[in-house]
């Protein structure tokens, strides 16, 4: 693989790491606060992250996917 490709590929991991562990802190902060209560604002803080992680995750797996279908068909 060439150099820009590894960093873009250690960029896309780094930023799901992150999105993850902030979606992780705000869901034990929600929990350590009022652990029966799921309206809190730290909760759905975190469920909204949780979804862009999801969203953003699903979405780059499938382009790049994609583009190896086409590479495999040019070759």
């Amino acid at each position: 693989m060439f150099p820009s490709v590894l960093s873009r590929e250690a960029l896309l991991i780094n930023r799901a790491l992150e999105l993850f562990k902030a979606s992780v802190y705000f869901l034990s902060k929600s929990f350590s606060l009022s652990p029966k209560k799921k309206k809190s604002p730290y909760y759905l803080h975190a469920i909204s992250l949780l979804h862009i992680y999801q969203y953003w995750w699903y979405s780059d797996f499938m382009i790049n996917i994609r583009s190896e279908i086409q590479i495999f068909r040019l070759a």
